[in-house]
């Protein structure tokens, strides 16, 4: 493991490559994980990590990770939200992540 990229070393091990990208860079982390949750044709498993980021990192690092997400994505969170939200669950995702402003 010495020579190249932490990435590229870690290319067999998803998990553990999981773990030292979310350690190294929480914000983008987690930002990739609420794209590919945020997504009108994933299953409910898969929106489950939406309402677990956003539940878990509201107190800690919320804004870091709206800030992230809208540069890397071009786009904010809340407008994410509204366009595959709906219902109570878009209303309490938007109350949440407006918690951290």
């Amino acid at each position: 493991m010495t020579g190249k990229y932490l990435d590229e070393d870690l290319d067999g091990y998803l998990i553990l490559k999981q773990v030292v990208q979310c350690l190294c860079s929480p914000q983008t982390y987690f930002s990739k994980i609420l794209i590919e949750s945020l997504r009108l044709d994933v299953d409910e498993s898969v929106k489950d990590s939406v309402t677990r980021v956003i539940v878990t990192r509201a107190d800690d690092d919320m804004k870091q990770i709206k800030e992230e997400f809208h540069s890397k994505y071009g786009t904010t969170l809340p407008a994410k939200i509204e366009e595959v939200a709906n219902g109570s669950y878009k209303n309490f995702l938007l109350t949440i992540v407006a918690k951290s402003e």
